[in-house]
């Protein structure tokens, strides 16, 4: 006895800590985790970071190049250590001369290069932040996406189990019916196919909430999939009336038109730097070093000028790279209106989509209603004798389609505003902090 009070003690702690494990995860703290988590996101960081450097790069080609240098040759014949400094006055000769000395470049006038490449790097690093807000708001929405679908399956589970055991409920009254010969044994056969349905629908209902939630772990840069997640609030949207204010806020808004403004202006730094390619570069040069023979013999000498380069002939390579950077700039320009159009067209189709499914809910809920009391009433009849088991059978199953239809409709209204939000670059985690959900994972089945 005193072993088994052992065992049920030590299974009673293991099953509190795994139920202490499985914590409900809401929805805002799943998209928190998921911009922290994601590798996408994370790469994505990794890439702004890139550009920065960039930007850091470009900005350090405009200053000085100071290097250190140091040789040893030797010579075939004596060669002079140092210059001749003045006449009649001539330097030592050796076949070994030692340098060490210090270099100085700067770059005085390079085309206007310089400048544009700086120019270019910073539109760069704007482009990769705009691209990052952008893949959040991608990430946030199917991450939404996904949590409602999980929940709309599982509260479809939910009803299933509700309906299968009223289903056997319904068997074992009509198995009694049956024996004291009220009812035929076709009626015994249909409740029994019905339920082998429901039982069927029931393992295809849990393989699918068990491949949402795979791809909500995935989606969440987590190895195990959540398993018990909490209510799903309607984001709130703001008081825009009509697509077209919708369709202005995404237009200024969107982190992808954005991202696309962006890169017609980098096209632009790309033209000057190909055209600043054929234009004069002009450098100050310097050096300070000190030169000594294989004797001990030693000199400091230093120099100081200017370098000009002017391009001659190149086979037209520096013209046409200008031809080049003008053609991606007007395809740049093209790509932005595609897109800009694009976006339109989405903002109202999905303004449309919110206001249809939110009739669409409306309409649902009263179906479900009805569904409930007609079910109730045939219930009752079949009990009285006034009706069939058909009557019955076909009650039940127009209240699952209606709770079918009642949950996928919450579950749209839910998604198109949230792509509503997600077109005008307005999703954020604090948006589903909110109450008031028309979809849970514990929504009481009557």
């Amino acid at each position: 006895m005193k072993y088994f009070g052992r065992l049920m003690m030590v299974l009673l702690i293991w099953s509190g800590a795994e139920n202490a494990l499985a914590e409900t995860l809401s929805i805002h703290q799943a998209l928190e985790r998921a911009l922290l988590n994601n590798p996408g996101i994370e790469r994505q960081r990794q890439q702004v970071e890139s550009e920065k450097l960039g930007e850091s790069i470009a900005q350090a080609k405009r200053l000085p190049e100071l290097g250190l240098e140091a040789g040893v040759t030797h010579y075939s014949d004596p060669t002079l250590v140092w210059p001749i400094h003045e006449p009649g006055s001539f330097p030592p000769f050796d076949d070994d001369v030692a340098n060490v000395g210090v270099n100085l470049k700067l770059p005085l006038y390079m085309g206007g290069k310089l400048v544009a490449s700086v120019n270019l790097a910073q539109k760069l690093t704007q482009s990769a932040e705009l691209q990052l807000q952008a893949s959040k708001q991608e990430l946030m929405f199917n991450v939404v996406s996904t949590y409602g679908k999980s929940l709309q399956l599982q509260h479809l589970r939910d009803a299933m189990q509700h309906r299968i055991r009223n289903l056997e409920s319904q068997l074992r009254d009509v198995r009694k019916r049956f024996e004291s010969g009220r009812v035929a044994e076709v009626d015994v056969a249909r409740i029994k196919t019905r339920l082998s349905e429901a039982r069927y629908e029931m393992v295809a209902l849990e393989q699918g909430m068990n491949n949402s939630l795979q791809l909500l772990a995935t989606l969440l840069g987590d190895d195990q999939a959540p398993t018990v997640l909490d209510e799903l609030p309607m984001p709130p949207l703001s008081s825009e009336t009509g697509p077209s204010a919708w369709v202005e806020k995404a237009l200024d808004r969107h982190p992808g038109l954005r991202q696309a403004q962006t890169g017609v202006q980098a096209a632009e730094q790309r033209i000057d730097i190909a055209r600043g390619e054929r234009l004069p570069q002009l450098h100050m040069v310097g050096n300070s070093r000190y030169l000594e023979s294989g004797s001990g013999e030693g000199q400091d000498e230093w120099l100081l000028g200017l370098e000009l380069s002017i391009p001659l002939f190149d086979g037209s390579a520096r013209r046409d790279r200008v031809s080049q950077a003008v053609i991606e700039k007007q395809v740049a320009q093209f790509e932005l209106q595609e897109l800009r159009d694009t976006i339109d067209y989405q903002v109202r189709v999905a303004y449309s989509d919110v206001t249809t499914d939110e009739l669409q809910l409306s309409v649902t809920e009263q179906g479900l209603e009805e569904a409930e009391e007609v079910l109730r009433i045939e219930k009752l009849r079949y009990s009285a004798g006034s009706s069939t088991i058909t009557d019955l059978l076909g009650a039940e199953a127009d209240l699952w389609n209606a709770r079918a239809k009642r949950t996928q409709a919450a579950y749209d209204v839910i998604i198109s505003k949230s792509r509503l939000l997600k077109e005008t670059g307005q999703i954020t985690p604090e948006l589903f902090t909110q109450t008031g959900t028309i979809l849970n994972s514990e929504k009481e089945i009557r």
